[in-house]
């Protein structure tokens, strides 16, 4: 995937994704702390097709979703590791 990051003074930062497909998406960061998606039709227009706003505990709930492993389990792993390399003499 390829990423580009700017910032919108007064408001916030936007990041711009391509994917492998050549399909153009951004997620805007708020000051506030809101996220916001936007899909585009394709890489010759600045106006997306749709944005969807969501709050910062939607944007934690959808960023766990898309990691290739859940947040419940990746921790339980740290706590195993951590008490693993405690347990060391």
């Amino acid at each position: 995937m390829e990423l580009t990051h700017s910032t919108l003074p007064g408001y916030g930062h936007i990041h711009h994704a391509r994917t492998r497909d050549g399909h153009l998406l951004s997620v805007t960061v708020g000051r506030d702390g809101h996220r916001e998606l936007a899909f585009y039709p394709d890489e010759e227009t600045d106006t997306p097709l749709q944005t969807i706003r969501l709050d910062q505990d939607e944007a934690d709930i959808l960023a766990d979703l898309l990691h290739t492993e859940p947040f419940a389990d990746r921790l339980a792993a740290l706590e195993r590791e951590v008490a693993r390399l405690a347990a060391r003499p």
